[in-house]
């Protein structure tokens, strides 16, 4: 992380792409620069050939960032969502990650990224169903017969 410092300014401003605090009682910028801070997964649907993940963002690290999700499969399958746009801190996110495979067990994780790095959520595993409908199956009708 880096720390930039400038005097003789009261007032809250944004220098390009910087957040700065400002602190009235010693007159000086304190401009905080870094990797954003880790996502927060908040809700996971597995469904048979996809996954909606729902995450929280946080500091942006002082730059822009945008988001994308990623699953981890098994045999090293990985599939990733489109990239999200940040919406600001404490917002909630969302993203589809398409073409898996029904029954999978996977893991996945969202990133944040901007100009000075990336950082993950922490992993949250998901199997995604088996593609069986109920109303489908008939052997359902069979064992249980109708009323």
């Amino acid at each position: 992380m880096r720390f930039l410092l400038f005097m003789k300014v009261v007032k809250p401003l944004r220098l390009m792409n910087e957040y700065c605090y400002v602190s009235n009682v010693h007159i000086y910028i304190l401009c905080i620069l870094g990797k954003p801070t880790s996502p927060i997964i908040i809700e996971a649907i597995c469904e048979e050939t996809s996954a909606r993940m729902k995450w929280k963002s946080s500091f942006n690290g002082g730059a822009m960032q945008f988001f994308f999700v990623v699953a981890l499969g098994e045999a090293h399958q990985t599939v990733s969502s489109n990239t999200v746009k940040d919406k600001g801190e404490n917002q909630t996110h969302q993203a589809v990650v398409p073409f898996l495979r029904p029954s999978v067990l996977y893991t996945f994780y969202v990133f944040a990224k901007n100009r000075h790095g990336v950082t993950s959520s922490d992993p949250l595993n998901c199997t995604t169903s088996n593609g069986k409908n109920l109303f489908k199956d008939f052997s359902y009708y069979s064992t249980w017969g109708f009323l």
